[in-house]
């Protein structure tokens, strides 16, 4: 009987905990045991990387462990929770194993016509999310121009329609005045002068 190591990631949704198609790590991972149960295949190892991008290249800690692991075969949500880089993918074919996705069916990495589409599915991956970043950095460099700002949080001093909130725009008044004088360092304005508000 086969022993299946099961991957499960999300790129970067740290408030849903949930990718772009709302799949939460967990979610991956019950999709990916049921499909290893339904085949007859015993669960191994469970490797999940929480908020990670698999496109700008950062360790995902989990993907190296089932890397070091060298499984027996991978089942994943989607190949692309798995790999997003050609370069990635290339050190997944030198494992020799095969992976099966729940949503994308199977890779037979142990046969040409097997990678070359494996290769193929992950160069569109790679395109998409280089588009993506892309268009990221458009809309932020449009936002920057216009004066808009994108953050989870107000800026301090300022509502999110633009309008000043006074006890705070006096406060950053007063530290910019302090601070361009030489008598407070930008350590001493943040422990000073906006816990007087």
């Amino acid at each position: 009987m086969k022993t299946a190591a099961v991957y499960a990631r999300i790129s970067h949704d740290k408030q849903t905990g949930t990718d772009r198609e709302g799949k939460s790590v967990d979610a991956q991972i019950e999709a990916c045991v049921a499909l290893a149960e339904e085949r007859g295949w015993i669960v191994g190892d469970v490797f999940r990387d929480d908020s990670i991008s698999a496109v700008n290249g950062k360790l995902r800690p989990a993907f190296e462990a089932l890397l070091a692991a060298q499984p027996e075969m991978i089942v994943v949500w989607h190949v692309d929770r798995l790999v997003r880089l050609t370069s990635d993918l290339e050190r997944v074919i030198d494992l020799g194993v095969n992976v099966h996705a729940v949503t994308a069916g199977h890779l037979d990495l142990s046969s040409p016509s097997g990678r070359a589409v494996a290769r193929t599915v992950t160069a569109w991956s790679t395109y998409e999310g280089e588009q993506k970043t892309e268009r990221i950095k458009l809309a932020s460099l449009r936002r920057a121009k216009a004066g808009e700002y994108r953050s989870s949080m107000r800026p301090f001093g300022q509502k999110r329609t633009g309008q000043w909130v006074e006890p705070e725009a006096m406060a950053v008044r007063r530290a910019v005045e302090r601070l361009l004088a030489g008598d407070w360092s930008f350590y001493e304005i943040a422990k000073n002068e906006y816990l007087k508000l």
